[in-house]
């Protein structure tokens, strides 16, 4: 890698590039759609016409700012490629009306813009349409990769060992290693191992497979465990899991522990279908369980501790609590942490675990509107190591859906009306024509071509599936960092509550 090339810029660029040019045209686009969608909000419906404007708004700021790198772009051999989703997006921005006119379907034109936007934000299934290799991988590594012959896995695992065979792809993964989550600074596998022993491990399993999913039963063994664990550890005499929807972990806590636990959660409909679930578990009765559940829509404002005395009466006021929260969305996440950090609960918790869908960002995050994509957001779930010890490539599917990609805008053009979801589809196809058939049939299309046209046109692009798996390794092996970033703004994020309180 170029002595020159800054790594932070090179992650950057990869791992969000499309927060970048949102960013700089958010305010002049917020500003405009401001403008637009207030001036006759009022006739559209107060909120949807603001919504409307400021999303117009939104779109004109963000095609804006890509008009005004167009040099730069050029240079890179893409301006070519999108300038026409470009124009079409800047027409129907400007097209939009400024007043309430009768006349014009105002959704249609928020409809189109939405999917000429999407277009316009990268993704694996961009590879080919937007030219992710020429225009994010940096220059040595390109040039690196023409000499590479080994499987893509196992030019990441020697590079990673430091083989100097591959010196720019090593010198790469050394800088995003060095901007991982030190092994000092977090708790290893080992000390996790042994803050588990601590747990009382003399209770009789449940059948999990009865009770869920494999995959759901391990996620929700794993946290278990490690919530008695720390219930023993911490002296913490009732356990108050928060959106306890299905009621997975507060069940096994009172069964397999004998943990206190109060489940609170909102949904009457999802509190009975748990109530019925708990009859796939034989040879287990709750009617002795130290478990108890409340039906309260937990907000910022809820005592923690008075919905325990509530609900346990008879242990008032010899008790301690702890709060947990698995798969916590929406503001729940927030929630559990402000809960945590609130002195108005008596007794205060002793400890949070909180497993989030969604959390909080801290201030100077806010201040610095940072923020993550989806996509890099999804980045964060990968597991490097993993792919490395099974020697796993991306499924076939990944490169299926980004020639298919290609293939339609090759036949509908850029910017076309046609919603491009086909779900999870890979799995059931056998080759990319049974994929792209099945495709067709997702969004009502009509692909006018013939098998033998379809397997031509998936041969021509089949040499560059080893750069699109190099790619897609590039976006793995910064799992980590996007990681480590999110725990490290929690933490930031708490010391800021505990300073402040």
């Amino acid at each position: 890698m170029n002595q020159g090339e800054d790594i932070n810029e090179i992650f950057y660029s990869i791992a969000c590039s499309e927060e970048d040019v949102n960013r700089r045209g958010y305010d002049e686009g917020y500003k405009i759609g401001k403008e637009v969608g207030w001036k006759e909000g009022h006739h559209l419906g107060y909120h949807k016409g603001a919504e409307s404007g400021c999303l117009i708004g939104y779109y004109a700021g963000f095609v804006d700012q890509l008009m005004k790198v167009e040099k730069h772009l050029n240079e890179q051999g893409v301006f070519e490629k999108v300038c026409p989703t470009l124009q079409k997006l800047k027409r129907l921005t400007e097209e939009f009306p400024q007043s309430n006119d009768p006349s014009v379907d105002i959704l249609s034109i928020l409809d189109e813009s939405k999917l000429l936007y999407k277009k316009l934000y990268s993704h694996m299934v961009n590879f080919f349409t937007a030219n992710l290799w020429e225009t994010l991988v940096p220059l040595r590594l390109k040039e690196e990769f023409n000499d590479f012959t080994d499987n893509v896995v196992d030019i990441f695992s020697c590079a990673a060992s430091g083989d100097e065979k591959y010196k720019e792809l090593s010198r790469f993964l050394q800088a995003v290693t060095d901007m991982n989550i030190a092994e000092e600074e977090s708790l290893s596998v080992s000390q996790a191992k042994e803050i588990l022993e601590l747990g009382n491990n003399d209770f009789k399993r449940p059948p999990l497979g009865e009770f869920m999913s494999k995959k759901k039963s391990h996620e929700v063994e794993v946290l278990v465990e490690f919530v008695a664990a720390l219930t023993h550890y911490t002296g913490v005499t009732h356990v108050v899991e928060v959106g306890d929807g299905k009621g997975y972990s507060s069940s096994l806590l009172a069964l397999q522990h004998g943990i206190k636990v109060l489940r609170l959660e909102s949904s009457e409909g999802i509190i009975h279908g748990a109530e019925k679930r708990k009859t796939n578990i034989p040879d287990f009765s709750f009617t002795d369980s130290p478990h108890r559940q409340a039906q309260t829509q937990v907000s910022f404002n809820t005592n923690i501790g008075r919905c325990v005395q509530h609900m346990f009466p008879e242990d008032w006021p010899l008790y301690s609590i702890g709060i947990t929260g698995l798969h916590t969305c929406g503001d729940l996440s927030p929630i559990c942490f402000k809960l945590f950090l609130s002195n108005d609960s008596s007794p205060l918790p002793r400890f949070l675990i909180n497993v989030g869908c969604c959390f909080p960002l801290s201030s100077m995050m806010k201040q610095r509107n940072f923020k993550f994509s989806r996509n890099a957001r999804m980045m964060s779930l990968q597991a490097p190591p993993k792919m490395f010890h099974l020697q796993k490539l991306p499924a076939e599917s990944l490169m299926y859906r980004a020639v298919l990609e290609q293939l339609l805008d090759d036949i509908f053009g850029t910017g076309n009306q046609i919603e491009r979801d086909v779900g999870r589809i890979g799995v059931k196809c056998e080759n990319f024509v049974e994929y792209v058939r099945k495709a067709s049939i997702i969004l009502n299309c009509h692909i006018p071509m013939d098998d033998d046209e379809l397997r031509n046109y998936y041969k021509y692009f089949e040499p560059f599936e080893k750069k699109l798996h190099f790619y897609f390794m590039l976006r793995v092996v910064m799992a980590p960092v996007i990681e480590a970033i999110i725990l490290l703004d929690r933490l930031l994020f708490l010391r800021e509550k505990v300073n402040y309180a």
